[in-house]
């Protein structure tokens, strides 16, 4: 697809699947192992019922040098590229690189919006068709005057399940790259299912952001 087309997709909804062409299989099979590693010994075991939320690598870069790589793939991709640069700027800048997993049994979060001007990109590292544990997100939402925080709306987990049609969640297959602004209102699906799901997440800002 043309980045044009990206570019109008995510000006339009806030958010945008960008397909799963620019990372390998064989990629993403060594980075998830490495990433599965990871987790498994910063928090001992990976639990299954517990119900627990999301858990999160931080230094990941440090401790797993080969998502260096696989981002730094990603982000010099000329597509990549044009769309950060006609989103963000040519003096955009990368604010970290983390991994991200939803545990069996993650009970999801509420929906809810951030700061204003950060954009995150997601890489899949598994199959997830059901979108079990995915973010979820209120299409075009970024659109509506004046923060979710001053409207007062907030929808808990438990509701967002009565509203599927709403909202547009990341059921992607492995290698899929997901770009979203975080000033779309944006969530995460509970994990009903018995696998854990990861994902990569490359966050960026505009230059002269603080």
């Amino acid at each position: 697809m043309d980045s044009r087309l990206y570019i109008k997709k995510f000006k339009k909804q806030g958010f945008v699947n960008m397909g799963s062409s620019l990372i390998s299989s064989e990629e993403i099979d060594k980075l998830s192992k490495l990433v599965k590693n990871k987790f498994e010994e910063t928090f001992d075991s990976l639990p299954n019922d517990s119900c627990l939320s999301m858990l999160t690598t931080t230094n990941l870069l440090e401790s797993v040098p080969y998502a260096g790589v696989v981002a730094n793939k990603i982000v010099s991709n000329p597509l990549i590229k044009e769309f950060l640069e006609e989103i963000l700027g040519r003096d955009y800048k990368i604010w970290g690189v983390e991994a991200r997993l939803a545990p069996s049994g993650d009970r999801g979060l509420y929906l809810h919006q951030d700061g204003p001007g950060q954009i995150n990109l997601f890489l899949s590292l598994d199959d997830n068709l059901q979108g079990d544990g995915a973010s979820i997100f209120l299409p075009s939402s970024h659109l509506i005057k004046g923060s979710q925080k001053k409207l007062g709306v907030e929808v808990p987990p438990a509701l967002l399940r009565f509203l599927p049609f709403m909202f547009e969640r990341l059921s992607r297959l492995r290698g899929n790259i997901d770009i979203f602004s975080n000033r779309t209102w944006h969530g995460r699906w509970k994990n009903s299912s018995s696998c854990d799901h990861t994902v990569i997440t490359i966050s960026f800002f505009p230059a002269g952001y603080n």
